[in-house]
């Protein structure tokens, strides 16, 4: 026990032990859990490598595709291995980004903290979705950056094409990397001696960089009408009114993703470093690299057409903020010592039990006694996260899987997790008027004659379910079928089996067929 604590005291060895710990707790969720909607998508178009989708850039399907590829498996810990690597990874260039900003001991209290809050230590760090690339890229970037602006050379083009390569990489994960760069900006034009900086070939060698990494999205967008692109800007298009209530929701659910006491002492620390101003320049640093998402997303909650879609949209912002909670804990544990390290320990207890809670319910559903939302139709906790095995396994039983048949659906959700299981079995046809439906069975031509599997269960197409029920020749109910995860029903799915498809059941504009 002794030597264990001497080996705590000191940072390096502190931080190793901790990323160690946070990837063994985030390694047995990954078995555990199925995949999310999210993931089970990502899943199904790395089957396919593009160049890009229609969603989102390609840096997950990549990863995705390499790990199922080496290992033949798309198990649930396969899939979500570069994910729990890269989590792991950025850990560390947190710590040194932390520690060449402030010191080794603030570096250790910004990677606690942030594997102590759930929507990093649970969430965006265990899951095969694009925030981990992202965050990893982001926090490569800063780091590189730091070196340049912090160091004896702040013209150093190494730095700086670093900082390209891999700002480029988190180009390839997620577009809403482009927020950092107006942060950025900002820094390096109020801070009076890094003006210069604009002077230097650095910052052009590190855009040049990025592009030429980003190449493979910008070619594949240029084939296919700028879709992605399209796609994405269209959810920060501005509405007509002021959603004060959504963004107050949103607010609150970002908290409870954060944890409240984590997200208390990040904002008081951002407060802190924008009080401060550029004369205090490795918190305002930090503090513009976050403040700019942090203000496009609440404002995109107040004005916006829809709104932020999940907490996980902010993660990049309140990323830089870790920094800075890290040096202010420092500073904290001088005067408060009991008080920090008592704090930290509920921490954990706490993220401990959503943990426990999470598992245990996928395992067992024992939350139905206490929860009214959950139901003996949908557990509202699990069903999103479950495999659709139980879809394959009763077509399977009534022969509904072979060349005559082919499964229809009305929302991209469902499709994404027919065809995880169903693969390449039978066409997944699906009528959902997102864009990323595109990416899904779109042949007209070699569903007509064929029979249908309809799930009719949360119809969104464009189409109502009544008007696609009338180019079949008849139409008849089947049997509910229901979800099973862990060997217990998540949710009810109602079918309905279409005869001898007419007509098309795509619309497409100016098709006159």
């Amino acid at each position: 026990m002794n030597r264990a604590r001497a080996v705590l005291n000191y940072p390096t060895c502190a931080t190793v032990f901790v990323i160690v710990i946070s990837l063994v707790v985030r390694a047995a969720l990954a078995a555990v859990m199925g995949f999310s909607i999210d993931e089970t998508y990502d899943v199904v178009m790395a089957r396919h490598p593009a160049l890009s989708y229609h969603d989102h850039p390609p840096a997950i399907m990549w990863l995705i595709a390499a790990a199922a590829k080496l290992t033949g498996s798309e198990n649930h810990l396969i899939v979500r291995l570069p994910t729990l690597i890269l989590s792991a990874a950025q850990l560390w260039l947190l710590y040194r980004l932390t520690a060449i900003a402030f010191d080794k001991w603030a570096g250790v209290f910004a990677v606690v903290t942030l594997c102590l809050a759930p929507l990093f230590g649970l969430y965006v760090g265990t899951i095969a979705v694009t925030d981990g690339p992202l965050l990893f890229s982001l926090t490569a970037t800063a780091l590189f950056v730091a070196r340049a602006v912090f160091g004896k050379d702040e013209a150093h083009v190494g730095d700086w094409a670093l900082a390209g390569f891999f700002f480029g990489l988190a180009l390839l994960s997620k577009f809403s990397a482009i927020l950092l760069l107006p942060g950025l900006a900002l820094f390096l034009l109020t801070v009076p001696r890094h003006r210069r900086v604009f002077l230097t070939p650095g910052p052009y060698v590190a855009a040049a960089v990025a592009l030429v990494i980003f190449m493979p999205v910008i070619v594949w967008n240029f084939e296919n009408s700028f879709g992605a692109l399209v796609f994405q800007g269209s959810r920060a298009a501005l509405g007509g009114g002021v959603h004060v209530g959504r963004a107050l929701t949103h607010t609150g659910i970002l908290i409870a993703g954060i944890g409240p006491l984590v997200w208390v002492i990040q904002i008081i620390t951002l407060i802190q470093a924008l009080r401060a101003g550029p004369g205090d320049e490795r918190r305002w640093y930090f503090a513009m690299l976050a403040v700019v998402p942090i203000v496009f997303f609440f404002a995109l909650d107040l004005f916006g057409t829809n709104g932020d879609q999940g907490p996980h949209w902010l993660a990049p912002a309140y990323l830089f903020t870790f920094p800075l909670v890290g040096a202010a804990v420092v500073r904290w544990r001088v005067r408060f010592p009991h008080t920090v390290w008592w704090t930290t320990a509920l921490c954990a207890i706490g993220e401990s039990a959503i943990a426990l809670v999470l598992v245990s319910q996928t395992l067992t559903g024992w939350l139905g006694t206490f929860v009214p939302a959950i139901t003996p139709d949908y557990d509202p906790l699990v069903a999103d996260d479950a495999d659709w095995w139980s879809l394959r396994a009763a077509l399977e039983q009534k022969g509904l899987l072979d060349s005559r048949h082919f499964v229809l659906v009305g929302r991209y959700f469902f499709c994404s997790k027919a065809q995880l299981v169903l693969k390449d079995s039978v066409p997944v046809a699906c009528l959902d008027d997102s864009p990323i439906a595109l990416s899904m069975w779109r042949d007209d031509a070699a569903l007509r004659g064929r029979d249908a599997v309809i799930i009719t269960t949360w119809w969104r197409a464009p189409q109502p379910l009544a008007a696609i029920e009338t180019k079949f020749e008849r139409v008849e109910e089947l049997p509910p079928l229901w979800i099973m995860d862990h060997g217990r029903p998540v949710m009810r799915i109602e079918l309905k089996l279409g005869y001898n498809l007419q007509g098309p059941i795509f619309e497409r504009p100016g098709d006159d067929r």
